[in-house]
């Protein structure tokens, strides 16, 4: 949860987690923190290094954790896993696999 707040502080939301807002977010931090944008020697050049990783790490989990928020506010969970985890898993796949061949 610590790690959630600090991702969400960094890209300035406060409740949910839009996916638009986000990538709007993401884009313009980095092209604020891009290291290229600063000369070799300069102070920043460093910090600018240091907040793009964070950025990109931000921006990616903060993905990743998108759908599971909207399987706890789906009206019937069972469908929306069925529909969208469910088949992401490898046994799954490979028993429909078998079923067709056979």
């Amino acid at each position: 949860m610590k790690r959630i707040n600090a991702y969400k502080k960094l890209f300035q939301i406060d409740n949910q987690i839009e996916l638009a807002a986000l990538k709007q977010t993401y884009r313009a931090l980095v092209k604020q923190w891009h290291p290229d944008k600063f000369q070799d020697g300069d102070p920043l050049k460093e910090q600018a290094e240091e907040m793009g990783r964070q950025v990109v790490d931000g921006y990616h989990f903060l993905v990743s954790i998108a759908p599971y928020k909207k399987l706890i506010n789906a009206d019937k969970q069972v469908r929306f896993a069925k529909r969208f985890v469910y088949e992401s898993f490898l046994y799954r796949q490979s028993k429909k696999a078998t079923t067709v061949e056979a």
